[in-house]
């Protein structure tokens, strides 16, 4: 078998040559640009540019440059992150929310880029972990304990995920009590248990709950449910108490 190739003419292969040599040396000259700027104010405005104009990897090279100069620029951060989600690396995302949480929590927009970040999360326990770094959270061993805290009334939950099986007070107990503070009983409480008892489900409604979810056998399907309810009630209109 003969296989014919063109040969082009030694002009033709020359301009190509020159073609791709300026095009490369401009590739080299551009990046050069970006790594010898030493402005972090300029970084973070060509950055903000660039993510407005949806072009989220150049805006990350802008953003990566600046916290290497300047680790403790948070607006940098804060839009590392943002160009982190566009681009999918959640992963990478998480790791600048951590160091956010850590060293700048109270800072502007820090906390509700956190929250939004629980919704990208795959694992709801995982979203919980960061809810209750940002003391979003409150987990009460007992009955009791939770009372004590919800008492304070500086603080109150939005929901309340309620176990029926607890030591002290169990969980019907808790819900009793719970109702009848004229402040307290406008929380959506939703039950999670593994009591399919006809006579808990309706005594827990009678007294007023929002749900009540048996907790499946399976982790996978347990995760599921979990995260199924913290999505239905981040879009519903919570009477505030």
């Amino acid at each position: 078998m003969i296989i014919f190739t063109p040969v082009l003419p030694k002009s033709t292969s020359m301009n190509r040559s020159l073609l791709l040599f300026l095009f490369f040396f401009a590739f080299l000259k551009m990046n050069a640009q970006q790594i010898t700027e030493k402005n972090t104010d300029s970084l973070y405005f060509q950055g903000l540019e660039l993510y407005q104009n949806k072009q989220y990897q150049q805006s990350l090279q802008y953003t990566n440059r600046g916290l290497q100069l300047a680790p403790e620029y948070h607006d940098i951060r804060i839009l590392r992150v943002r160009n982190l989600w566009a681009l999918d690396s959640i992963v990478q995302a998480t790791t600048d929310l951590e160091f956010l949480m850590q060293n700048a929590q109270d800072y502007p927009g820090v906390r509700e880029l956190t929250v939004r970040h629980t919704k990208l999360l795959k694992d709801p326990e995982e979203a919980l972990a960061y809810l209750e770094q940002l003391e979003m959270v409150h987990n009460a061993i007992d009955g009791e304990e939770a009372l004590e805290f919800l008492k304070q009334k500086d603080r109150l939950p939005e929901i309340i995920l309620l176990h029926l099986n607890m030591p002290k007070m169990n969980g019907i107990e808790f819900l009793s009590i719970l109702k009848q503070d004229e402040t307290l009983k406008y929380i959506p409480t939703i039950i999670l248990t593994t009591s399919n008892n006809r006579k808990d489900l309706l005594d827990c409604f009678n007294i007023g709950i929002a749900r009540y979810i048996l907790k499946p056998l399976k982790y996978d399907d347990y995760l599921y449910k979990l995260k199924s309810l913290l999505d239905y009630w981040s879009i519903n209109e919570l009477i505030k108490v």
